[in-house]
């Protein structure tokens, strides 16, 4: 697969080892080890069909949620932790159920995205996101999300900005603890 990756890859290239890695254990696991050598491009274009995977299928990651954690957590690259983070958002939005572990590996992971001094701004945007999908079960959070927003919002884009303000808005009934 990594021959495959090496070359220019097109969004339906993309889309086509997306498919090919769908219910295939072996290829999926090789993805993830091209992934986790964190050598750029390959682990960027690695990431970028796993993220594609996850868009149309993400109970396909779901049981590799804490290997996901891990990677973002040691990429060095922000194309590819953002890859990685859309993949996880993915989760959350197509409703795959979770269990408290790795519901807490992925809200965890969020804050520490969302306060990383260097992280990007597509990196901070989807971590709002993630926890904001945690306010209903623990609405405790939304002051922490909001400081925590606040603290770097100042230095993102106006899209960010913006964005992230309305999904605070949209959960602003959770009581601040």
């Amino acid at each position: 697969m990594e021959d495959r990756l090496i070359i220019s890859l097109s969004k339906k290239e993309a889309n086509k080892l997306a498919r090919e890695i769908q219910g295939d254990e072996i290829k999926l696991n090789e993805l993830i080890e091209l992934i986790r050598k964190n050598v750029y491009p390959v682990s960027a274009k690695a990431s970028w069909v796993l993220r594609t995977a996850a868009d149309r299928k993400a109970s396909i990651v779901q049981s590799r949620i804490p290997t996901l954690v891990e990677l973002t957590q040691g990429i060095d690259f922000s194309g590819t932790r953002r890859d990685l983070l859309k993949s996880l958002l993915e989760i959350l939005r197509q409703r795959c159920p979770l269990d408290d572990e790795d519901g807490s590996l992925i809200l965890n992971l969020a804050f520490e995205r969302l306060a990383a001094l260097k992280a990007a701004t597509a990196e901070r945007y989807y971590s709002v996101e993630m926890i904001c999908y945690f306010l209903d079960e623990y609405p405790e959070l939304y002051g922490e999300l909001e400081t925590t927003f606040e603290l770097h919002a100042d230095k993102e884009t106006e899209n960010y900005q913006r964005h992230g303000r309305s999904l605070l808005a949209k959960h602003a009934s959770h009581p601040n603890d």
